[in-house]
Formats: C-alpha cells, sequence, structure tokens
C-alpha cells in the first residue's frame, strides 16, 4: 500500500510538471510505463515460480519473460542476474539450476519464435527489433558521431561484434561510460524520493527548482538522502530477513537492467522508469519496518506501565 501511493505521487508530481518540464508519465505513449509494469508483474511471477519449483511454475515463468522481452530487447541482460541469483536460491544444486534453466529457456524461445519468424521473412534476419534500432546501439560504440544512424549497415554490420571488439580496444574507455551510466539510473531512482524545497502553495506555479539546478546540493537534502540510503539498507535487510534471497528478486532486475542501459549508453529521464520504483519499493519497506519496531517499543511501554498501574491497584 505504501510502495502505491510513493507510485501515484510520483505520477501526479510527474503529470502536474508535464507542461513546464521534460518529464515521462502515463500520458506519454512510450513503452517505458508498460515496461515498468512488466518489470514489477515478472517480479511476482519469479518469486512465484522459486516457491513451488515445479514443471508447471517453470514453463510459465518462461513464456512470461518471452512476453516481457518484446517490451524491451534489452532486457535480456536481466537473465545473467537474475539466475545468479537464482543459484543461490537452489543452493548451489547445478542439476536442479541447469534443469530450470534449460524449461525456461525453452518456453521463452517459443514464446518470441512467432516474432522472430515474422522479423525474419521482413529483413532475412532473426531480430527483434527494426534494423533503426539496433543502429543506434551501434552508434553508441565509437568515440564521436554518436547517434549517427548512418554507420550502420545492417546487411554487413554486426551489432555484438562492434560491441566486442570497441571493448577490448578500448577497456577503460567503455568502462567509465558503462558505470556512469548505471550510476545516473540508480541515483535518479534515489532523487525520486522527495527533497526538501520551497513550497509557494498549490495555486503559484510550479517551482522548477531543477532546472538550475547546479548538480549539488544544500547540505539538509545530503543529509536526507543519507538518511534515505540507510532506511533504503533497512528495507533490504528486512526483504532478506523475511525471504532470504527471494526478498532480492525486484533487486536483481533493477540491476540486470541499469546494466542494459549502461551498455546502450543511456540513463535519465524516461530510462530510470522502468526499475526506478525499485528504490522506492525498498524504501517503503525500511519505513514499514522503522514503524513496526517504534510500535513494538511504545507498546511494551505501555503494556508495562498497565501493569504497573494494576498492580498498585492491587497492593493498595
Amino acid at each position: 500500500m505504501l510502495v502505491a501511493l510513493f507510485a501515484i505521487f510520483r505520477e501526479h508530481t510527474n503529470l502536474v510538471v508535464a507542461s513546464n518540464t521534460r518529464v515521462i508519465n502515463s500520458k506519454i505513449f512510450t513503452t517505458d510505463f508498460p515496461t515498468a509494469l512488466a518489470i514489477a508483474m515478472m517480479c511476482i511471477i519469479v518469486i512465484w515460480w522459486l516457491e513451488r519449483r515445479d514443471f508447471k511454475s517453470t514453463l510459465i515463468a518462461g513464456g512470461a519473460f518471452g512476453v516481457f522481452l518484446l517490451f524491451r530487447t534489452q532486457s535480456t541482460i536481466i537473465l545473467p542476474v537474475l539466475f545468479l541469483l537464482i543459484l543461490f536460491v537452489f543452493q548451489f544444486k547445478w542439476s536442479q539450476w541447469i534443469k530450470a534453466g534449460i524449461i525456461f529457456a525453452v518456453a521463452m524461445i517459443l514464446t518470441v519464435l512467432p516474432w522472430l519468424t515474422h522479423n525474419y521473412t521482413i529483413s532475412g534476419k532473426f531480430s527483434f527489433d527494426d534494423p533503426k534500432q539496433v543502429a543506434v546501439i551501434y552508434s553508441q560504440y565509437s568515440f564521436t558521431d554518436n547517434l549517427d544512424l548512418t554507420q550502420f549497415n545492417p546487411e554487413t554490420d554486426s551489432v555484438g561484434k562492434r560491441i566486442i571488439s570497441f571493448a577490448l580496444e578500448n577497456p577503460a574507455y567503455v568502462a567509465t561510460f558503462i558505470t556512469a551510466h548505471i550510476l545516473n539510473t540508480e541515483i535518479g531512482g534515489l532523487l525520486s524520493l522527495p527533497l526538501v524545497k520551497p513550497f509557494n502553495g498549490i495555486f503559484e506555479p510550479v517551482n522548477l527548482y531543477w532546472i538550475t539546478w547546479k548538480d549539488s546540493l544544500e547540505w539538509y537534502n545530503i543529509a536526507l538522502l543519507l538518511v534515505y540510503l540507510g532506511i533504503i539498507a533497512i528495507g533490504l535487510g528486512t526483504a532478506w530477513r523475511k525471504m532470504k534471497w527471494l526478498g532480492l528478486i525486484p533487486l536483481a532486475f533493477n540491476l540486470g537492467y541499469v546494466l542494459s542501459n549502461g551498455i546502450a549508453r543511456f540513463s535519465s529521464w524516461r530510462y530510470n522508469l522502468p526499475v526506478d520504483w525499485v528504490i522506492y519499493f525498498y524504501f517503503a519497506i525500511g519505513l514499514i519496518e522503522l514503524f513496526s519496531i517504534l510500535i513494538s517499543l511504545f507498546g511494551k511501554k505501555l503494556q508495562n506501565q498497565k501493569i504497573y498501574i494494576s498492580n498498585k491497584k492491587i497492593f493498595q
């Protein structure tokens, strides 16, 4: 419920400022909002699958992930991160892990095969995306002329070979921009939580403080972000304590997706939306845990006071 309230208030803010600044919201027809919903649904499905671990649930999870890939092809990068976590869920029982992986992969491939076949009949290649979309990634792996789509010839050029060759030739440069985009996405998710800024009233123009922001925060907002990080850490710890590795499934989706953003050399704005909810998901868990601790502490004090008062009356 608390996570839903965060999402609602965040979406309301996006809608309010939409006419004044560049934001993404549910009224804009992009794949990012459906992708966010799909990732949330996939987290639920994967947790359900790993609780059951039978043939049927594995098939459903693989098929659902195949449908998810049709929203964003880059989500394939989530799979290595997810299955690394699943290996811990299976407690390094390799035979069970490999068997589950094969069933999952078969279901996923069968789900996307009609779309791949359709693209093959048109372009002569098994691919998810239009060549123009692939050309964007191809152009990103160069020092200059990024997003120059004329560099890519779909008949002769390979995006995979381009990425590998450029990364091997310039490992430090590639590692730097991937890391920068990963951090930018995660920091953007953290900044989706409210900061302390002037509020002039509901009938006054919206204070677009980020337009003139110089990439530095006031001391009290830095302190507030540190508090947020502490609450998120409590949320992660609570998720681990109650559900062990299953409690980290949303984190695995988050890390896999931001890694795909980094590899594609994109971050911020609409590229954050599909997974930045994971930040305030764990934040909400942390808040609930803190409230429960406070309630239990005050509850014990009240109970002790009642016992003391009742005993006092008895002895009087």
